[in-house]
This record gives C-alpha cells, sequence and structure tokens, in this order.
C-alpha cells in the first residue's frame, strides 16, 4: 500500500511538471488547462481516448506516450520523452483519480 502511495505522489509531480497542466484540469489542485477534457475523476471512467479504449493501465501508458499513433490527429500529442518509472507513476496517480 506505501508503494502505491508513492507512486501516486511521484505521479502527481510528474503530473504537475510534465506538459499535462498545459491542456487538463483536475479539481482542487492548481492545475486548470482548458484543451483537454477534465481529469478529475479519470480514473473512474471506463473508457478513454474519446471512448476508443478501455480504460486500464496498459492503455492509458500507452495513450499518454504515443496518442498520436492510436489516434491520428486528435489534440493529444505523444509523450515519448517521459521515462517508464514516470510513465509508471503518472499512470498510478490518474488512476487513483476517482
Amino acid at each position: 500500500m506505501a508503494a502505491t502511495q508513492a507512486a501516486t505522489a511521484y505521479g502527481a509531480q510528474v503530473f504537475q511538471t510534465a506538459a499535462c497542466p498545459l491542456c487538463h484540469t483536475v479539481r482542487g489542485t492548481s492545475v486548470h488547462g482548458q484543451i483537454g477534457p477534465d481529469l478529475t475523476h479519470v480514473g473512474s471512467r471506463l473508457r478513454i481516448a474519446g471512448g476508443m479504449l478501455d480504460n486500464t493501465a496498459a492503455n492509458l501508458a500507452t495513450w499518454i506516450a504515443h496518442a498520436q499513433f492510436l489516434k491520428p490527429r486528435s489534440l493529444m500529442p505523444d509523450l515519448p520523452q517521459i521515462n517508464a518509472e514516470d510513465l509508471s507513476a503518472l499512470v498510478a496517480y490518474l488512476r487513483a483519480l476517482q
């Protein structure tokens, strides 16, 4: 449990220091992007990517890193520069947003 909490806390830091806040909002935080979807409850959604993918950890990670491969011309850019550790923590954080 502590490892999950640490990953989630680190993922929140990754979220706030990566490109995410430029587009996305998470209510209750200082993140108030206006282009992309509000991610406040993304962890409770059944589907992501405009309904294209089941909301699993693997799909979320792939969507973050390779959105343009999965859905060309979507507003979500590819973010391949996020390393595996940061991506894993970011996914843990997003999935915790219930």
